[in-house]
């Protein structure tokens, strides 16, 4: 074989097929129908050392033979091609030409060093030129710009199984601040997670997509992806090294649920829970939808959250990709409940995490911590207003009448439609998707999903004040005593705040004392009671006697007397506490 090679500027349509050239592979792609999946092409850039571009197609029908023989960022001699003239749109290079292997095409490692050739190839129009290129489809469009917006993933509404399924909608801005909207379709839109672009805060992140097309949405430019889109951050060429200068500014990341998700009453008709299973009873077709705004009441976290599924046919199987299915529990405090199951695309959406972002979240938030992905369910789900589309399937009806529903969409959380159609008292407005739960709420949540704890708890005892006489003073100073409030020094003031249980004949509790921390067990008589605070017991026959024994005596006592019930009461701490031990000893060997 001569080595006598052409440079791509030499190429020319239709004149031969006995070319060489010696080219860097820059990128290559597979083109397909997304409607259908077809194969379309093997597509290919390269550059050679005189940076002259170039776009090589296979044919579908040689992609087996060549495929593995084109390597990116692998400098090639190729030879034996046919040059052709563009007939078609969609061309990722301002070209009027292309190369198109054949049969007798050969590909081979080529002798030239690395170094001779750029790595990578971009024809970058400025975001001022994009106008015209709007509507356009003969070219498409490579840009680089600073990303400002990260939106979440969402789901290409309407699209089947085949189509791509995901969407993020991402801004990007030039050097003079101009901004650019972009979506981003399929594999691109996961292609980087949410926490690795975090991860840069401490850097300008700096996108490059190519071959995009350009449209007018909302009154503004915005760009999609393609199948021949390359997605790249923080190239290592020339191009990014202004945007680099520029100072770093923090990205912003819009909600979970996009703002066009977020519905109004006038936009979607609502079906409330009595109303669903209604309908039911009356019967429905097999694929019947219905839109239900409630809250999310429980969650199935006795099952796994997610199966393995296979990425052809969506079987469950032993091998293939990990993916969602949550199930989750919707409703009010009045009305029945919905027991639904999120799948893949609409888990993603109500979590805004994929299954592998939350594996690794997981791992890196939740190690030591048992039962961390429970609690962030809890946290992410548990009280939240949130308003699905339920799909009927073939189980649901007879004869198995499974009353399991498949969510098939999630809209947002939409707080006024919950407050026209399910009465619930919430707020008009909501700053945020994930409001903070307050106590009150908390405590709303646990009577909804543990039943009401009022109902069995022992009801407040109201606060009694009793007449003690200070003959009974040692034997009510441990517990919660207080000079009267009429000044007298002979009578103290008792508070009973502890548990009152009932000690009367026939009655179970006769020989038990109950602590007072154990505000659960609390039985009341209106005879006989016994009061524990701190080991030490004080009868409220007691307390009637000495006061009955106290109401027999004067009540004007002699001024003579009044020191000595002063001097008795005023004990040295000494003796006090001597005193003390000794009852205390005493009450021990009673219990």
């Amino acid at each position: 074989m001569s080595n006598r090679y052409r440079y791509i500027s030499e190429l020319r349509a239709n004149v031969t097929d006995n070319w060489t050239v010696n080219v860097m592979v820059s990128r290559v792609w597979t083109t397909y129908n997304p409607k259908n999946n077809q194969v379309i092409s093997f597509d290919i850039i390269v550059v050679d050392e005189r940076r002259n571009s170039i776009h090589i197609r296979v044919p579908a029908k040689l992609i087996n033979k060549y495929k593995n023989l084109v390597v990116e960022g692998r400098v090639h001699n190729i030879h034996r091609f046919m040059v052709r003239e563009y007939t078609m749109l969609y061309r990722p290079l301002d070209r009027k030409i292309f190369v198109e292997f054949c049969s007798a095409t050969s590909v081979q490692r080529s002798s030239l060093p690395l170094e001779l050739f750029d790595r990578y190839v971009f024809e970058f129009i400025p975001f001022n030129m994009l106008g015209s290129r709007a509507g356009n489809d003969t070219y498409l469009t490579d840009v680089i710009g600073l990303l400002r917006e990260w939106g979440p993933v969402g789901e290409n509404e309407g699209g089947s199984k085949s189509d791509n399924p995901h969407i993020r909608k991402i801004v990007v801005c030039d050097t003079r601040d101009m901004k650019l909207r972009i979506k981003l379709w399929g594999k691109l839109a996961l292609k980087y997670t949410d926490d690795m672009i975090r991860s840069q805060k401490d850097t300008n992140i700096i996108v490059i997509l190519t071959s995009c097309r350009v449209r007018r949405y909302g009154g503004g430019l915005q760009l999609t992806t393609t199948v021949a889109t390359h997605f790249y951050l923080n190239l290592p060429i020339a191009n990014c090294h202004a945007y680099n200068q520029r100072p770093i500014q923090p990205i912003d990341f819009p909600s979970n649920v996009p703002k066009s998700s977020v519905l109004t009453t006038q936009e979607i008709n609502i079906t409330t829970i009595p109303e669903f299973y209604e309908r039911l009873a009356n019967g429905v077709n097999v694929g019947t939808e219905f839109i239900i705004s409630s809250m999310v009441v429980g969650i199935d976290l006795d099952n796994d959250w997610k199966f393995i599924q296979c990425p052809t046919c969506f079987h469950k199987v032993d091998w293939a990709n990990v993916q969602y299915k949550l199930v989750i529990t919707i409703g009010t405090l009045y009305h029945e409940e919905i027991n639904c199951v999120l799948f893949n695309n609409t888990a993603n959406e109500l979590l805004g995490h994929t299954v592998d972002e939350l594996l690794t979240k997981s791992i890196k938030e939740g190690a030591g911590v048992p039962y961390w992905l429970d609690d962030f369910f809890i946290e992410k789900l548990l009280g939240r207003c949130v308003v699905l589309r339920i799909k009927i399937d073939k189980y649901n009806l007879a004869p198995t009448f499974v009353r399991r529903y498949t969510a098939t969409k999630y809209y947002g959380d939409s707080v006024d439609i919950l407050k026209e159609n399910s009465g619930m008292i919430l707020p008009s407005k909501v700053e945020s998707v994930n409001v903070k739960i307050t106590d009150e709420d908390e405590k709303i949540m646990d009577d909804i999903q543990w039943g009401s704890a009022s109902a069995s708890a022992t009801p407040a005892i109201p606060k009694t004040t009793v007449d003690v006489p200070l003959s009974t003073v040692n034997e009510a100073r441990d517990a919660n005593v207080k000079l009267s409030a009429n000044g007298s020094k002979n009578v103290l003031e008792y508070e009973m705040n502890t548990t009152i249980i009932d000690t009367s004949e026939g009655s179970s509790s006769n020989d038990t004392m109950t602590n007072e921390d154990n505000l659960n067990d609390t039985h009341t008589d209106n005879e006989t009671s016994h009061v524990h605070n701190d080991e030490v017991y004080v009868s409220i026959e007691d307390f009637k006697e000495a006061d009955m024994k106290e109401s027999d005596m004067k009540v004007d006592m002699k001024e003579g007397d009044m020191p000595e019930v002063v001097q008795d009461a005023d004990m040295s701490e000494e003796d006090t506490k001597e005193d003390s031990v000794k009852n205390d000893d005493m009450k021990e060997a009673e219990i």
